[in-house]
């Protein structure tokens, strides 16, 4: 973790030496999981204060999913990638409540204030998908932010459950969503610092100079 100007700074990798996803851990959250899923995904969970370890009411994750198992699955890119992800929440798990609000390349998400457009093909992006009634019994609404730089995929997911409800597509507060996803700024791939753990110097200055006087 990097301290800079009042922010917990994480920096979250698949293997020693290799790249890894800084991003901002909002106020008051706490890492409490680290492990791997199956197919060799590693990940960590965070919870807010308060909350007990067992708790998956609101949680942050970032997992990472591995090159090769993309390559054979033909995902090429983060929007590929979340896309497939919606399009099977909306066929298999919540057909009659699944809402989605598409944001697309993070920068573009978070308007221009925070700095010109991405380039095209920008290897990140960003979607809040939505399940009313999901097949566990409560509702669930996750902000979803992937990255890639042709290597392994990050994936960062804040999740938020409920009560569950059948009342159509589930309602997708995307002020809400919008201010959190500016919450985890600084979110960005950096190179790994010499010796493997941590960012790159290169990587935290320029984290350090892209933050708001305060």
């Amino acid at each position: 973790m990097v301290r800079t100007q009042s922010r917990s700074i994480e920096f979250v990798q698949a293997r020693p030496g290799g790249e890894g996803l800084m991003f901002n851990l909002p106020s008051g959250y706490r890492k409490v999981r680290t492990g791997q899923l199956p197919g060799g995904m590693p990940f960590q969970t965070y919870l807010p204060a308060g909350e007990p370890d067992t708790s998956r009411r609101l949680f942050l994750e970032v997992t990472v999913m591995p090159g090769a198992a993309l390559s054979a699955k033909g995902v090429a890119t983060p929007e590929q990638y979340l896309m497939l992800t919606a399009m099977a929440m909306r066929d298999s798990a919540c057909p009659n409540t699944f809402g989605v609000s598409v944001q697309g390349p993070i920068r573009s998400a978070l308007g221009p204030r925070h700095g010109p457009g991405p380039a095209p093909n920008a290897p990140d992006f960003a979607a809040i998908l939505g399940c009313g009634r999901t097949p566990g019994g409560y509702s669930e609404v996750s902000l979803m932010a992937g990255f890639r730089n042709g290597g392994d995929l990050f994936l960062l997911s804040w999740v938020e459950r409920g009560t569950p409800h059948n009342g159509g597509a589930v309602m997708i507060d995307e002020g809400q969503w919008l201010s959190r996803l500016r919450e985890l700024q600084p979110l960005r791939l950096c190179a790994a610092a010499p010796g493997g753990s941590g960012p790159s110097p290169d990587c935290v200055m320029d984290v350090i100079d892209s933050l708001p006087d305060r």
